[in-house]
């Protein structure tokens, strides 16, 4: 398990527990779990459980920053990227 498994729906989930300042440390890290494995880890055996926590040590370094690729195939169709925002239209912003 690393970053790259993540999809920013879970990342962001992963955000509001992390920054949750009402809720425990352990608890973070079981809701962080059950966001990551979309599932209850606490009705796993204590060996699956520690086995599954441990996998979680990713979590501790940010993402990597990658180098954004001019183009992208995604089912097949191919994607041009803008990202230099000064050459971005006000409606392309917009959308991002």
């Amino acid at each position: 398990m690393d970053w790259n498994n993540i999809t920013i729906k879970k990342y962001l989930k992963i955000q509001d527990v992390l920054t949750d300042e009402n809720m425990p440390d352990e608890e973070k890290i079981i809701q962080m779990a059950n966001v990551i494995y979309e599932e209850d880890i606490t009705e796993l055996t204590v060996p699956e459980f520690n086995q599954k926590i441990k996998a979680l040590d990713f979590v501790k370094e940010a993402p990597k920053k990658e180098k954004l690729l001019k183009n992208y195939t995604i089912n097949g169709t191919k994607y041009n990227s803008n990202a230099d925002i000064q050459n971005v239209q006000a409606n392309q912003f917009i959308d991002f």
